[in-house]
C-alpha cells in the first residue's frame, strides 16, 4: 500500500483537527468542572455565614464572667490563687464547645465529635527563652527557596 502527499496531508489534518477537538472539548469540561465547584464553595460559605451569625446571636446570650481573683497575699497562698484563676481560664465551657462543634459541622457539612479542647498558653505564663529559641530554629531550619 502506498501514500501519497495528499494521503499524508489528509491523515495529519485528520489528527490534528482530533487533538484540537480532544482539547477544547476537554477546556470545557475543565471549565465546568471549576465553575461547579465554585458554585459548591460559595454555597458552602454562605451556609458558613448564616451558621456563624446565628452563632454570634446565641454568644450574646452566654456572655462568659470575666475570672476575678479576689485577694492577692504575699504570703505563700498567693500562687495557689493565681493558679487557680489560671486553671479556670484553662477550661473551655460547655457553650464554647458547642461553638466550636457547630462551626466545624457548618464547615465540613457532616456531624463532627469534638474529642478535647483546652485554652491556649496565656499571656501570664510567658514561654521560656529556650523553647522560644528552638521554635525559631525549626521555623528558619525550613528551605522554603528550593520548593519555590
Amino acid at each position: 500500500m502506498e501514500f501519497n502527499l495528499i494521503d499524508l496531508t489528509v491523515v495529519a489534518l485528520l489528527i490534528t483537527a482530533g487533538c484540537a477537538a480532544s482539547f477544547f472539548l476537554s477546556q470545557r469540561a475543565l471549565r465546568r468542572t471549576i465553575l461547579r465547584q465554585q458554585d459548591e464553595m460559595e454555597q458552602r460559605i454562605d451556609a458558613l455565614n448564616a451558621a456563624l451569625k446565628a452563632l454570634d446571636a446565641r454568644i450574646v446570650l452566654f456572655p462568659t464572667p470575666p475570672v476575678q481573683i479576689t485577694a492577692i497575699t504575699t504570703e505563700a497562698s498567693a500562687p495557689s490563687l493565681v493558679g487557680e484563676a489560671l486553671r479556670e481560664q484553662e477550661q473551655v465551657s460547655p457553650e464554647i464547645l458547642a461553638v466550636i462543634v457547630a462551626a466545624a459541622t457548618a464547615l465540613m457539612s457532616r456531624r463532627i465529635r469534638l474529642r478535647s479542647a483546652r485554652a491556649l498558653q496565656s499571656p501570664l505564663e510567658a514561654a521560656s527563652a529556650w523553647s522560644q529559641q528552638g521554635r525559631v530554629f525549626i521555623q528558619t531550619s525550613h528551605n522554603l527557596h528550593l520548593r519555590g
